[in-house]
């Protein structure tokens, strides 16, 4: 059932995803205000003004997603903070009903997850009618929010990613055969189904009820498309002509800590005469090996990361970057960080070597080798993360960076 795979696919957006996985209860509304749909390029620009008057930032987007519902929904519930946390939520959600052109992109809602540096807070928007409010921040001096990538600050319209789905003959035979149907468009950084990892739109149409799969329809329509967010070409699709409506969404997704582990970090200095694309380091950077001690997954299941003592990504000063090596020392993957910046994977691998992909196994006989630039990171706290993505979800426990 399609329903499933959205939700196993997709880290989805807060407060949409509370509300498809029933967390947040809602019920069927009275007449709503008619809504002007409006394309994620138009919600990202009301999102970031919004987000550029809130104490606490800078603020990083982290997750972003829009609906269409053919019946409109409301909800008051609070939100319930982790441990540590503190929230503040406003009255409630309405999403309201709209029947237009649901296969354009433009949607009547979109909601915005945003989280600071020390990830100490995090803030979710909605979007309506070109208005930006505030639905939930979660905070607190002892406060984790968990360790979601930031996206990428430039990636295609959601109205590009919906022409690019309408190439594919099985979504445009259900757009074809269903003049209304919901909609929901999800950026995702990680592999969806079988496309690449990497940046993503995925792409979802269906007649049954999304919120309330047992009080809806009981049989109904999906298809389902995912576009690459950055070359906008298109990575695949399916659709179900008749499916179970009321099975609803469950959650088969692995943590990553159960799946992958490092250890034993090694300090060098990358030899004379390497190169990062070559070697997996450049000549004279300051380097960390470890091993790979335990592994069941592919090179597009992990996300490596560096976080310094308060949990902010460490920042490079120059090039350098993660890479994958095998026993031989040879290269098989790797992600590159330019002149400087975070020193987090936000995509996935960027280079493979010869004959290899995100679907190739990283094993127990491969190793990390991080590139930390040219300033010595000795005694500066730093620790190695990986977070898992597509079907792998959480962090592995850190590795101290002597």
């Amino acid at each position: 059932m399609i329903q499933v795979v959205i939700v196993v696919a997709v880290v989805a957006v807060a407060v949409l995803a509370l509300v498809l996985v029933g967390v947040i209860p809602i019920g069927t509304s009275g007449t709503q205000p008619a809504v002007v749909p409006e394309s994620s390029a138009d919600a990202l620009t009301a999102a970031n003004a919004f987000v550029g008057g809130v104490a606490g930032g800078p603020w990083y987007l982290t997750e972003l997603g829009g609906i269409d519902f053919t019946t409109s929904y409301s909800n008051n519930s609070e939100l319930t903070p982790p441990s540590g946390c503190s929230a503040t939520s406003d009255s409630g959600i309405t999403i309201p009903a709209y029947t237009g052109n649901y296969s354009n992109g433009k949607l009547a809602t979109w909601a915005l997850v945003y989280v600071n540096a020390p990830r100490t807070s995090e803030l979710t928007l909605v979007v309506q009618n070109g208005q930006a409010r505030e639905e939930g921040l979660i905070s607190g001096t002892d406060c984790s929010v968990g360790n979601m990538t930031a996206l990428p600050s430039t990636f295609i319209n959601s109205t590009v990613a919906a022409a690019v789905a309408l190439t594919s003959p099985a979504i445009v035979g259900f757009v074809r055969n269903h003049s209304s149907a919901n909609a929901e468009f999800l950026l995702l950084s990680g592999a969806v189904l079988d496309s690449p990892s990497g940046l993503n739109w995925a792409v979802v149409y269906s007649t049954c009820d999304f919120a309330n799969p047992s009080a809806g329809p009981v049989q109904g329509s999906d298809a389902y498309g995912v576009v690459n967010a950055t070359s906008g070409a298109f990575e695949g699709g399916i659709s179900e002509p008749s499916e179970n409506c009321t099975i609803g969404p469950q959650n088969t997704s692995t943590p990553i800590a159960s799946a992958f582990a490092a250890a034993n970090p090694v300090f060098s200095v990358c030899s004379a005469g390497s190169t990062f694309m070559a070697n997996g380091c450049n000549a004279g950077d300051y380097t960390y090996t470890l091993a790979v001690e335990a592994s069941t997954v592919t090179f597009g299941s992990v996300l490596f990361e560096v976080k310094t003592d308060t949990g902010s990504f460490f920042t490079l000063n120059g090039p350098g970057g993660f890479s994958v090596l095998n026993i031989t020392g040879g290269l098989e993957a790797a992600f590159s960080v330019g002149s400087s910046g975070p020193l987090a994977m936000t995509s996935g691998f960027t280079d493979f070597g010869s004959g290899l992909s995100t679907s190739t196994a990283l094993t127990s006989l491969d190793t990390i080798l991080i590139d930390m630039g040219t300033t010595s990171p000795v005694g500066m706290g730093l620790s190695f993360v990986v977070a898992g993505t597509g079907s792998y979800t959480g962090t592995t426990e850190p590795v101290a960076l002597p």
